[in-house]
């Protein structure tokens, strides 16, 4: 977001540009997990995500995602998972610096795409499907 970053959540406007950073997460079935564990190394200790369970501020987008997509997607064979999620959002920004470049945005989005891939989905065809659980789960952990 170049301008208006905070004013969308009002319904008010923004502009917005591209730019040449972005988030990757990494999922992986474990037999050795009941559930998920969520992990953002660098930034908080891993996750385990439980029905009521309070995650910590820094993964919140990110639980509100899994549990979103989790929904809406068969479940899947193996018992659970482990997502990876690592940002080059801040990098070369300083320790704690805040961009303002989407980041709650783009792992809410990261997430769903990596369940949706996981399940055997069309990533690239089912984009709008991918948009709505991401922004739901955004709208969800604001």
């Amino acid at each position: 977001f170049l301008l208006g970053e905070y004013a969308v959540l009002d319904g008010g406007d923004a502009v917005v540009a591209e730019a040449d950073r972005h988030v990757e997460v990494r999922l992986r079935r474990s037999a050795a997990t009941a559930g998920a564990r969520i992990a953002a190394p660098g930034h908080c200790q891993p996750f385990d995500l439980t029905a009521g369970a309070t995650p910590p501020p820094e993964l919140r987008f990110a639980c509100a995602a899994f549990e979103i997509a989790s929904s809406r997607l068969p479940a899947p064979s193996s018992p659970g998972c482990e997502l990876e999620i690592r940002s080059g959002l801040e990098a070369g920004a300083g320790e704690g610096a805040k961009l303002g470049l989407g980041g709650s945005a783009a792992v809410c989005a990261a997430v769903v795409a990596a369940l949706h891939a996981a399940a055997g989905r069309d990533v690239e065809g089912e984009r709008d499907e991918i948009f709505a659980a991401a922004l739901t789960a955004h709208h969800r952990a604001q």
